[in-house]
């Protein structure tokens, strides 16, 4: 019987993208990287030039992932009270 380590399990599946410091570490040029070109040996396929089952995503897509990738930290942040 094989037991993953944590650090096999994040190999394969790659980082939370919810972690604040992935966020802060993690510049957009490599999210445009790897939603393009996919991270072999992991579950992430490439959505570039020759994507997963011949999709395709324009640049203007893959921005508004990373836009929504962010937002995921931002979700997770305490709300300041609406002062009236």
């Amino acid at each position: 019987q094989s037991t993953m380590l944590p650090e096999d399990l994040m190999r394969h599946f790659g980082p939370q993208l919810n972690n604040p410091e992935f966020l802060a570490a993690t510049t957009d040029g490599f999210f445009q990287a790897t939603i393009v070109r996919g991270r072999r040996g992991t579950a992430m396929p490439a959505f570039g030039n020759e994507g997963l089952a011949g999709s395709k995503l324009d640049k203007d897509s893959i921005n508004d992932i990373i836009i929504y990738i962010r937002s995921l930290n931002e979700k997770k942040k305490p709300k300041a009270p609406v002062e009236q």
